[in-house]
C-alpha cells in the first residue's frame, strides 16, 4: 500500500503524488524492468483502470494472461523527491514463477 510504503521506507516526498501502488521491488529478468518500471515508482493504471490500491491491481491483472501486452501510467518520483513525472510504459506481461 502507498502510505505504508513511503512510511516504511521513511520517504516523505515535498511534491503531491496520486493514489497507486507502490512499488518496492522489481525482479531485473523481467519484462516490466526492460520496460522502464523501478522501484519507488507509483503504479496508476493498468491497461486504463485506476488502480489506487494492490487489489485494484491484482484484480486488473486478473483480466490478462502471460505473454498479453498491457500498458500501465506510473507516476515517478525525481531523485530527491521533491518532483514528479507520470509515464506510460507498455510490456508483455510474464508468466508467474
Amino acid at each position: 500500500e502507498l502510505e505504508k510504503g513511503l512510511a516504511s521506507y521513511r520517504i516523505r516526498p515535498s511534491c503531491s503524488y496520486p493514489a497507486g501502488v507502490l512499488v518496492v521491488s522489481v525482479e531485473a529478468d523481467s519484462s516490466i524492468y526492460t520496460a522502464g518500471l523501478m522501484n519507488f515508482d507509483i503504479i496508476t493504471k493498468f491497461n486504463g483502470t485506476e488502480v489506487q490500491s494492490p487489489s485494484d491491481l491484482t484484480d486488473a491483472l486478473a483480466q490478462y494472461n502471460a505473454g498479453d501486452t498491457v500498458t500501465i501510467e506510473i507516476f515517478r518520483f525525481a531523485r530527491d523527491f521533491s518532483s514528479e513525472q507520470t509515464q506510460q510504459l507498455t510490456f508483455k506481461l510474464d508468466s508467474a514463477a
